[in-house]
């Protein structure tokens, strides 16, 4: 099951927002050693909380004129470094599936977004757009059914609902329609956004709908939370470019609290 994603060529990383770096060697013993076992990918979701990692971790490289039928890389991640208990402020949904993972539960990074009508700038077309993207995916259970949204969650009872990943991967997240998006201009994902007027502990996480290519979630857009591509170690947030990936000299972020510029 898991090794049918090597054939894609999809990377799948078990990270988390520590204090260190990771290098790739050690990212990817990580993968080999999660694609060798039949229940990797639950097993990564479950280490994802319990074992910190890396505060940030390398672009994956994307080809330049990547079409849509091209995989998208992915990894599973988990915010270690912060936590919503100390926070009053906390929104629903929040640290829960579908929502922004920050500490109690792992997320999933989905690399190279594409661009669509009215959708959100992704970083093919604005060095400042969304790299990936990040959300608290759920994992498929033994009835072959997806999590419910949680009760205190924006999107709860609403229209959106979860819908599985058809990359292989026994996930789901939670779907949005593409073609709604594009007519009306009205993102229906934006109501799980976190806004640093209301939450200014937490990062600074719009969630919008994304498009990651129609093999990702048979054709359904994914709600997910920004994920930005800058160069380390720098004073001025600097975009990545297409050389500083093929360097290796790039880093994705999806907290604002951790951008090379946070104090």
């Amino acid at each position: 099951r898991c090794f049918s994603y090597c054939s894609t060529n999809q990377l799948f990383t078990m990270v988390a927002t520590g204090a260190t770096k990771v290098s790739v060697a050690a990212l990817l013993a990580i993968s080999v050693a999660m694609l060798a076992s039949s229940t990797c990918f639950a097993d990564a979701f479950r280490l994802a909380v319990a074992q910190p990692f890396a505060a940030v971790f390398k672009a994956s490289p994307i080809p330049e004129h990547a079409d849509a039928e091209q995989p998208r890389p992915m990894r599973i991640a988990a915010t270690k470094l912060y936590s919503s208990e100390s926070d009053p402020k906390t929104p629903g949904g929040y640290n829960e599936v579908y929502g922004y993972p920050d500490g109690k539960v792992g997320g999933l990074i989905i690399e190279g977004p594409f661009p669509y009508k009215n959708g959100p700038k992704v970083w093919s077309e604005d060095p400042f757009g969304a790299y990936g993207f990040i959300d608290a995916s759920g994992t498929i259970d033994d009835q072959g059914n997806c999590p419910s949204i949680p009760n205190d969650s924006p999107f709860y009872k609403g229209k959106l609902h979860p819908v599985k990943l058809t990359n292989g991967a026994k996930l789901c997240s939670l779907g949005c329609n593409l073609t709604h998006v594009e007519e009306t201009g009205h993102d229906p994902c934006a109501i799980g956004s976190l806004v640093p007027s209301k939450t200014p502990a937490l990062s600074d996480s719009p969630m919008r709908c994304y498009d990651a290519g129609p093999g990702m979630a048979a054709g359904w857009g994914l709600c997910g939370y920004n994920c930005s591509a800058f160069v380390p170690n720098t004073d001025v947030l600097t975009p990545c470019t297409q050389e500083d990936i093929g360097k290796g000299s790039c880093f994705i972020y999806c907290d604002s609290r951790t951008f090379p510029t946070a104090k």
